[in-house]
């Protein structure tokens, strides 16, 4: 049996589509993906490592920022419980706008090396005025108190009522010996880390 020449041809197509295919498909497409993953991988590290490299040269910025935000943080000695302090400032601000306070649970103190940090879960009520007003207060507080979780339900026509958490910053002061056996309170200074 003579083949023609057309059949030789297709004949040499098959043999090399029947060979080419899974050489492809098991040996040189994973390879070419890996590839790709791998200079997609490098291209986010590239971005990320740029991203970083921009943030470490404003550290002189972040750090005077950081030093003028602690300025205005109040200081208490390390051994002084300030969870009653905190109620009451929270709820000075409630009663001078209105807003009353139905519940308060203080949760436990964090320390983030010189800064506390506590927060408070509150139930509220009042009008929307008022929860503006407070919100405008806690704002002015230049940073030691913040809201970080507010849900607000209206119960009846001109009546809100809801939970908010809020959370309280301040310094901590070490207690450090003095001369002839006194205790002076001092400050240290907080560091960015880089």
């Amino acid at each position: 049996m003579k083949l023609t020449p057309r059949e030789l041809i297709l004949a040499w197509i098959t043999g090399v589509v029947l060979v080419f295919l899974p050489t492809w498909y098991f040996f040189a497409d994973p390879r070419l993906t890996a590839v790709r993953e791998k200079r997609d991988r490098q291209e986010r590290l590239i971005a990320t490592l740029e991203t970083e490299r921009r943030m470490t040269d404003q550290k002189g910025a972040w750090q005077a920022k950081l030093n003028e935000a602690l300025k205005t943080l109040t200081a208490y000695p390390e051994s002084q419980d300030v969870t009653a302090d905190m109620l009451i400032k929270v709820e000075g601000l409630a009663t001078q706008n209105s807003l009353t306070l139905t519940r308060r649970e203080p949760q436990k103190e964090k320390r983030h090396g010189d800064i506390g940090a506590l927060d408070i879960k509150c139930n509220w009520e009042g009008s929307l005025d008022a929860l503006a007003h407070f919100l405008f207060a806690l704002q002015e507080d230049h940073g030691m108190l913040d809201i970080s979780q507010l849900y607000i339900k209206s119960e009846n026509r001109g009546l809100l009522k809801g939970t908010f958490t809020i959370n309280c910053s301040y310094l901590r002061l070490k207690a450090a010996g003095g001369p002839g056996g006194s205790t002076n309170v001092t400050a240290t200074t907080a560091t960015a880390r880089p």
